[in-house]
């Protein structure tokens, strides 16, 4: 017999940076790494990960030129 499991929740990120060749990290506020966005072209990154525990409520994406930008993560 199979086993139930419930669906992972994604987080999903998209960000942009001014420069097309950006390299954006997603960390926790407390200064954690979590991962490195893709660069889509352009300087648009995303990126979607599941979790196996609730996701976190806050992030911090940073640039690679020094940029940081903090967003809280709302639940669609």
């Amino acid at each position: 017999m199979d086993q139930f499991r419930p669906p992972v929740p994604d987080l999903t990120i998209e960000a942009t940076g001014s420069d097309p060749n950006v390299i954006l990290s997603v960390h926790l506020p407390s200064g954690s790494f979590l991962f490195q966005l893709s660069n889509n072209g352009g300087g648009r990154c995303s990126d979607q990960r599941g979790w196996r525990t609730s996701a976190p409520t806050q992030i911090v994406v940073r640039s690679n030129f020094g940029g940081t930008a903090e967003s809280p993560v709302t639940r669609v």
